[in-house]
């Protein structure tokens, strides 16, 4: 960040962490933001990921996207490391409240709408770990197999890292005869899907996920039931803020002793908010996704946050 003490004017510098999760809040943050006069914004990013960006950023003659080379946007990364168990960068933390995204536009691909409709509101499982998650083989087995149990029907992406082949790596760790089986029933893909619109159909009801936080807002401002399955970092601390406090979703059942989960524990989990909706947790679970959901889109109270963090800013 850097002031001009002429004009009054911020000048602030977004470079969020690579992968897209991540990149998503920055680019709803600085949408807010950019409403403000005397602020001016430089995005910066992979080059690889600019074009998208482009298209959720609002551009302004204050706004800029900067792109970096993979090389360059991956020698910067240090910023995000912790040396001696010190910050990087020693510099006040200011608190922005939950960045929610704002509706999305366009429509969902025909594909995939053809596809949901088949089924009744509510009724589907959307269950994705974001472009930077990978499964083992042993947990896209079990996780499969426990979305098989649980008779419902549902959508399955599930990513491999770049240097894999990864219509060679879904063949290789599916269950076999899964595909066969729940031919109709469930989808299997891999790669990037319109997230957004499709936990916005009206058919879909539930989202299995890792808790990143951009993804267990987004299912709770689509009215979509939370099975998280935290696998590293802020997610396992994500995942016990949304089931223990805000009490709006369920984890999967691990063992303690090396985290494993099995077929059992995703159907026990799923059923627990999509099946027994008559008991609890499911029954309390529902009213706090209402209040908390009710929060996340009063436009009053995250105004109030963008106002205080520009004020917070200018007396840095």
């Amino acid at each position: 960040m850097s002031t001009d003490e002429n004009s009054n004017e911020l000048h602030l510098v977004m470079f969020p962490f690579l992968a897209f999760g991540h990149i998503s809040p920055f680019v709803q943050l600085s949408n807010k933001l950019s409403s403000y006069s005397g602020i001016r914004i430089s995005f910066l990013a992979a080059s690889a990921n600019v074009r998208r960006i482009e298209t959720m950023l609002n551009r302004t003659a204050a706004t800029q996207i900067i792109g970096l080379r993979t090389f360059e946007a991956s020698d910067l990364l240090y910023i995000f490391k912790s040396f001696h168990g010190t910050p990087s960068i020693n510099k006040p933390l200011l608190l922005i409240g939950p960045v929610v995204p704002e509706p999305h536009s366009g429509e969902l691909d025909q594909t995939w709408t053809n596809w949901l409709t088949h089924f009744p509101a509510r009724s589907v499982i959307y269950c994705s770990f974001g472009s930077e998650t990978f499964l083992s083989d042993d947990q896209i087995t079990e996780l499969a197999l426990g979305l098989e149990l649980t008779g419902l029907p549902f959508f399955l992406v599930l990513n491999f890292p770049a240097n894999l082949d990864s219509s060679v790596e879904l063949k290789r760790t599916l269950p076999r005869g899964f595909m066969e089986r729940v031919k109709g029933k469930g989808v299997v893909h891999s790669g990037w899907v319109q997230q957004r619109h499709i936990l916005a159909h009206e058919s879909v009801g539930c989202y299995v996920c890792h808790a990143g936080f951009s993804s267990v807002i987004e299912a709770l401002v689509n009215d979509c039931q939370l099975v998280m399955l935290p696998l590293k970092g802020d997610q396992f601390m994500n995942s016990k803020l949304m089931e223990l406090d805000w009490k709006v979703g369920v984890e999967v059942n691990r063992r303690d002793e090396d985290g494993y989960f099995g077929k059992e524990d995703v159907f026990e989990a799923v059923k627990s908010v999509m099946i027994e909706t008559e008991k609890e947790p499911a029954k309390s679970i529902r009213e706090n996704h209402k209040k908390w959901k009710g929060f996340l889109q009063n436009d009053e109270i995250h105004n109030k946050y963008i106002i205080d963090l520009v004020r917070d800013l200018k007396t840095l």
